[in-house]
């Protein structure tokens, strides 16, 4: 009885052990975000990995899209991550090349655009 009391009490301290470092890597592993909207300048190096955290509903069909044109070659997409209603949608983005470039963001719910955001990002080497 004694051996599988000591037993049931390690495995209930390897549990919240594993929990409390398994959060303390997601925490930690998190992207710096960018704030800053336009006409305010983000400053980042080349190689950074960012991300951009905005609102999403997708019960109201809320998505946000990334517009792909000239600005869009110097970013590598990583994905998207969509943390729920009261968290939104984290868009997670590696700054490629120097410059100076304009990240154009279109909200749209069932085909229709409701909102518009831009971050200009400054890259440096």
């Amino acid at each position: 009885m004694g051996y599988t009391q000591t037993l049931s009490e390690y495995m209930r301290r390897f549990r919240y052990m594993t929990l409390f470092y398994t959060g303390l890597i997601f925490c930690s592993c998190r992207l710096a975000e960018l704030k800053k909207e336009a006409p305010e300048i983000n400053f980042l190096k080349a190689g950074e990995k960012f991300r951009i955290t905005l609102p999403e509903d997708h019960n109201k069909g809320e998505t946000w899209q990334l517009k792909r044109d000239e600005n869009y070659q110097a970013f590598e997409d990583l994905g998207t991550v969509w943390h729920g209603v009261e968290k939104g949608v984290d868009i997670n983005l590696k700054a490629l090349s120097s410059g100076q470039y304009t990240l154009n963001l279109i909200k749209t719910s069932y085909k229709n655009k409701q909102d518009f955001k831009q971050y200009i990002v400054n890259i440096e080497d």
